[in-house]
C-alpha cells in the first residue's frame, strides 16, 4: 500500500533511495532537506558511498537494514 509522505516532517539523516527521472541508477543515502517550492528537484540527499550531496526528483524512505 502506498502512503503519502510528509517530507517536511522526515527526520534529518533518514535512510532513503533516490533517483532522477532520466536515470536507471538509484542511490541509497541520507535525507537532508526537502524544498516544497522546487517542483523539479525537491529532495536534498547525501550519498554515502560516493561522498556526494545533490538534489533529486524522486525519493523513497527505506528500512535501515536494507543493503546498499
Amino acid at each position: 500500500i502506498w502512503e503519502r509522505v510528509e517530507w517536511d516532517k522526515v527526520p534529518f539523516g533518514t535512510k532513503v533511495r533516490v533517483w532522477w527521472d532520466n536515470s536507471e541508477v538509484k542511490y541509497i543515502g541520507r535525507f537532508l532537506a526537502y524544498d516544497k517550492d522546487d517542483v523539479e528537484l525537491p529532495f536534498f540527499v547525501f550519498i554515502e558511498h560516493i561522498k556526494d550531496t545533490n538534489w533529486y526528483d524522486h525519493c523513497e524512505i527505506i528500512e535501515e537494514e536494507e543493503d546498499e
